[in-house]
């Protein structure tokens, strides 16, 4: 079950030749949320500020299988985002340990949100009937005792990228995860370079701009039994344009 709740516009127009303009910068807009069982156990949702959208998202939990899925589209070199290039088709992301199991009430359980035209995601969490754990493979499952979720984000005008330890960042570092080591999976946007260590594994942009997320997956397997997904967006237009005061 999908949950929508209604659009909050929070637009700052300008006055410039006579009409208004509205800068390519996300507004507060809609939350979703797919599951209410267990919703939020990982963490009430922590929306970035306007102006900025997700490049990666992640968790911690005792479960060690798992997929991670994300659409994502190019950001242009004035903040806007080129929607007309997004992903054709979600990028996948398994855990070292696997995917989740076949059972049909694993593979049930799975979640998503498609993308939707001139929304960028602001925020996300999960829900399920876990607790926590550290490591991407094996770790100790006993501690942290609370699962978590993770994201990083990007200012659409500079494309400066906030991670670990930043404000608005989840609930992992705050629920005692020491570092991106400690969670089991994390996908990142392709940005226009690459990083490929044991924490992190950012792949290139195919035509060199960076990517933020439009759209999310997620899946667990049996130990959790993913119940709850939710997101939050934000409304990102394609560069400055004119509109009609009362139809934003």
């Amino acid at each position: 079950m999908t949950v929508r709740f209604p659009k909050i516009f929070l637009l700052f127009p300008l006055a410039l030749f006579g009409f208004l303009v509205i800068a390519a910068s996300p507004a507060y807009a809609e939350f979703v949320l797919w599951g209410t069982t267990n919703a939020n156990s990982s963490g009430a949702i922590q929306t970035v500020p306007k102006g900025h959208a997700l490049t990666a998202i992640g968790y911690g939990s005792d479960d060690h299988k798992c997929i991670l899925r994300i659409k994502t589209a190019p950001v242009n070199a004035d903040g806007s985002v080129d929607f007309a290039n997004q992903d054709a088709s979600f990028q996948n992301s398994v855990c070292p340990e696997g995917v989740p199991g076949s059972d049909q009430k694993i593979v049930g359980s799975e979640k998503y949100f498609n993308p939707t035209d001139g929304y960028v995601v602001t925020g996300w969490n999960w829900g399920g009937d876990t607790g926590g754990g550290n490591g991407f493979v094996g770790g100790d499952d006993s501690y942290p005792p609370q699962e978590c979720y993770y994201q990083e984000y990007m200012n659409l005008q500079t494309k400066q990228i906030f991670g670990w330890g930043s404000a608005s960042d989840g609930t992992c570092f705050d629920r005692g995860y020491v570092d991106r080591s400690w969670l089991k999976n994390v996908i990142y946007a392709p940005q226009p370079y690459s990083v490929e260590n044991d924490i992190r594994h950012i792949p290139v942009s195919p035509d060199g701009r960076p990517r933020v997320i439009i759209g999310i997956g997620f899946n667990t397997d049996q130990d959790v039994q993913l119940t709850s997904l939710s997101m939050t967006t934000g409304q990102a237009l394609d560069g400055w344009i004119s509109v009609d005061s009362g139809n934003p």
